[in-house]
């Protein structure tokens, strides 16, 4: 099989597609290094970083050939980061500086909190609380891989 393609499911439908380009943003090692492993077992790439700060510069660096299609970032609280940066922070930036049109999703523990429509104005598409199950994380990938088809295919009206 093709490296940099993907079979997707027992559908005699279904193309062959290209993994996605992901990164993934966490606080703790362990659960960045978890998420890491859930998507690299599905065939995607997924690029770890702890700080937001360092994930941010890697995005700038970013040629547009390269551009992540998902990005996963976790909450994070500033005054619990000592003035680092926080998820919403990160979310916002990625917007403002034009750095690709990724999927964003972001992990917390109080994901029960905010609104679809909080969500989104902070420029996030999804929020899954911790703990999160495999198959949450999982289920996200056909959402994230259709809102890369949806930002390389716009509409023109």
């Amino acid at each position: 099989m093709d490296n940099n393609f993907l079979e997707l499911g027992n559908n005699p439908e279904s193309k062959k597609q290209k993994p996605l380009n992901i990164l993934v943003v966490e606080d703790y090692e362990g659960i960045a290094d978890l998420v890491k492993d859930m998507l690299e077992d599905k065939g995607h790439k997924a690029t770890v970083f702890t700080s937001k700060e360092e994930a941010l510069e890697e995005l700038r660096r970013t040629k547009k050939e390269d551009l992540y299609d998902w990005v996963i970032t976790n909450r994070g609280f500033a005054e619990r980061l000592k003035n680092k940066m926080d998820g919403i922070t990160f979310a916002e930036k990625i917007r403002e500086e034009k750095l690709g049109n990724p999927y964003i999703t972001m992990l917390s523990r109080n994901a029960e909190v905010y609104s679809q429509e909080d969500i989104e104005k902070m420029g996030i598409q999804y929020a899954i609380g911790k703990p999160f199950k495999k198959e949450q994380l999982l289920g996200l990938v056909s959402v994230a891989r259709q809102f890369r088809t949806q930002s390389e295919n716009p509409r023109t009206a």
